[in-house]
């Protein structure tokens, strides 16, 4: 972490020591700046933090499609926090989430990322994830937003624990989150849910 690796050194790296116990792989605060050949991850990685990467050059489309593209045996924990992408690389980002066939995430954290539908189906589909983080991502404004949002959090049956804190006035949820809070009633697994800073008002209460 914060080391200036460049991410995809690292990936050649651990396919080249065929390395076979790693469980948690934190490279947050780093560099991706050319797409590696392909790579395989150690079999048993649970986790992998990505928070605040620096992604150049198109490089976390293909990241993604290699990553999901893995046999990883206990399923993934994925903290990818922060993207630090162009803007422009975004819909690219989520058309790659679109295409992807394996799902094997057990946890998400997306926090202060931009959303798309193409994201909630994606999501949608992971239905093995238990903790769920969504922190500083939806705007009050966007209702429609909010509501594809909610919309697939009946499908998330092992789901156990949301987490969408507020952040900033612009990035809270206030009245709106009512609009979740009926379909979170729907969910089968839910025991703990995390709302903080988002002036949720008397209609949220």
């Amino acid at each position: 972490r914060e080391c200036n690796l460049e991410i995809s050194n690292v990936f050649m790296s651990l396919a080249r020591t065929k390395i076979q116990n790693l469980r948690y792989l934190n490279l947050s605060h780093n560099k991706c700046s050319f797409n590696s050949k392909k790579f395989r991850l150690p079999p048993f990685l649970e986790r992998i933090d990505l928070n605040s990467v620096e992604w150049t050059n198109s490089t976390l489309p293909v990241f993604l499609a290699q990553l999901f593209g893995q046999q990883l045996n206990e399923g993934l924990k994925l903290y990818i926090n922060k993207i630090n992408i162009n803007n422009n690389e975004w819909e690219s980002v989520f058309d790659t989430l679109e295409s992807i066939t394996k799902y094997p995430l057990t946890e998400l954290s997306w926090n202060h990322n931009k959303l798309s539908k193409k994201l909630f189906n994606f999501i949608s589909n992971n239905i093995q994830i238990s903790n769920l983080f969504m922190n500083g991502c939806f705007k009050h404004k966007d209702e429609e937003e909010i509501r594809q949002f909610a919309e697939i959090l009946p499908n998330l049956v092992n789901c156990t624990h949301l987490v969408i804190r507020g952040d900033s006035d612009s990035f809270t949820l206030k009245g709106k989150s009512k609009i979740l809070f009926e379909y979170i009633k729907q969910m089968k697994s839910i025991s703990y849910i995390d709302f903080s800073n988002n002036n949720i008002s008397a209609e949220g209460i």
